[in-house]
């Protein structure tokens, strides 16, 4: 068996798709998004190895590393720029494990409804 903990953020965001489909070419345009990321990490014992709070914190400063904050300054709203959920979620997952903090798996959705989820094999 193994055990994992999860941990979400929220935060807004900006982003656009370069090249849409045509059905979506509304989508090449930047627009804003809650963007909610949930990481699992893979725990070796139950009583907080990796406690809930922290991770948090550790996501949101992969965010604020990695992305540019929006131009109105808000705490938590970054400009993704034409990163998809998948490739948010890979770079959440890359800076976690280069911390050897070990994925089991991260999602990323945009307002709760539509997202992706990169697991390990």
């Amino acid at each position: 068996m193994k055990t994992s903990v999860c941990s979400t953020v929220r935060v807004h965001g900006f982003h656009c798709w370069p090249e849409p489909y045509s059905q979506v070419s509304h989508l090449r345009h930047r627009h804003r998004h809650e963007f909610v990321i949930k990481a699992w990490v893979f725990v070796d014992h139950g009583n907080r190895d990796i406690e809930f709070q922290m991770l948090q914190r550790d996501i949101v400063e992969i965010l604020c590393r990695e992305y540019e904050k929006s131009p109105n300054g808000h705490a938590h709203e970054f400009e993704f720029e034409n990163a998809s959920c998948e490739q948010i979620a890979a770079v959440v997952w890359k800076a976690l494990e280069n911390s050897e903090i070990w994925c089991r798996a991260v999602e990323v959705w945009e307002d709760n409804e539509n997202g992706a989820r990169l697991e390990a094999e």
